[in-house]
């Protein structure tokens, strides 16, 4: 019976997507740091890119960017997008030994923070802070909602 309640206790900590979230960085932090690897978002985004790195320090460097943007958040559309993202990355690798990809369906349902920021006013607020077009709409963002919110704030 004791045995029992320990392994409760192990699936109860990954019920909450941010326990998730904070495993999986973990490890992707101590994959990049194993290698001498920065992991500044700025770093991390500039890694994802770099075709000459393995596939293990990519998918540690995307986990760590859509991990940021899932906290960062202020929309629905983030939410998804970057979970969804995540979900990929984990799946079939070494991160399902932490918390698999079922664990990290299951932690998003009946999730009640709220992230209903208009989608408009996240919009320019994402450009206002430097983004691109491209990047907004990578975020999960619509083609023609991030082309409404750049003529309406001309």
């Amino acid at each position: 019976m004791e045995g029992g309640s320990k392994v409760r206790m192990n699936l109860d900590k990954f019920k909450n997507p941010r326990k998730l979230l904070n495993a999986w960085e973990a490890q992707a932090l101590a994959t990049l740091t194993s290698k001498g690897l920065p992991n500044s978002f700025k770093a991390v985004s500039e890694l994802i890119k770099d075709e000459s790195k393995d596939s293990e320090t990519i998918t540690a460097a995307e986990i760590l960017f859509w991990g940021r943007v899932w906290r960062q958040s202020k929309t629905k559309e983030e939410v998804v997008t970057s979970w969804n993202h995540l979900l990929r990355l984990i799946k079939h690798n070494n991160y399902q030994s932490i918390a698999s990809f079922e664990e990290g369906k299951k932690s998003m349902e009946g999730l009640s923070e709220r992230v209903d920021l208009p989608v408009k006013e996240r919009i320019l607020e994402l450009l206002s802070e430097g983004l691109e077009p491209e990047e907004i709409i990578m975020r999960g963002f619509s083609f023609e909602k991030v082309t409404e919110a750049l003529k309406n704030d001309s």
